[in-house]
């Protein structure tokens, strides 16, 4: 489970991902097609208390749906992520930056099903150094135009959430 953290490379993760599914499937390596984009951002909203919280559900216009609805659809996507996985024999690889975000609750459920398909779990987080992460966000906001907003991550309290629920050593910091 890839967990990303924006600014660390994560796009061209997915992109080559997306890119070489077929070769990864060779080596064992099942990264199911995604939906839309090149992540897994349905799955994170499916196991979400709010699924209005990802910003991809309030752009599309998604968070304006009828919760019960914006639900049934997440559950039909994972049905048809489940119908695409793998048969347990592999190795299963989920990315989306949001994954992050999701609470402690919110992952152990994460989790639960992920086990339901994969003998174990783990999770792959890229970090990066605070000043050169403000410095690459900033030019990005400037050059798409975006608000100019910038938050420091709190490493220590995302770090340990995911410690606590998939186990420290099944926690990779990078």
């Amino acid at each position: 489970l890839h967990v990303g953290y924006d600014k660390t490379g994560t796009t061209a993760l997915q992109r080559a991902a997306t890119c070489l599914r077929a070769d990864l499937k060779l080596l064992g390596i099942d990264y199911p097609e995604p939906i839309q984009n090149d992540n897994h951002l349905f799955v994170a909203s499916a196991f979400l208390t709010d699924p209005t919280k990802i910003e991809f559900n309030r752009a599309s216009g998604r968070a304006s749906m009828p919760k019960d609805q914006l639900r049934r659809e997440d559950q039909q996507r994972l049905a048809t992520y489940r119908s695409m996985m793998t048969d347990g024999t592999g190795l299963l690889f989920l990315s989306f930056e949001g994954f992050i975000e999701l609470s402690e609750e919110e992952h152990s459920r994460l989790k639960l099903w992920l086990l339901d398909l994969t003998r174990d779990v783990r999770v792959l987080v890229y970090v990066r150094n605070p000043v050169q992460y403000a410095a690459s966000a900033a030019s990005q906001r400037v050059r798409t135009g975006r608000p100019f907003s910038i938050q420091f991550r709190r490493y220590d309290q995302q770090l340990s959430r995911l410690q606590r629920v998939y186990g420290q050593q099944n926690v990779l910091v990078r």
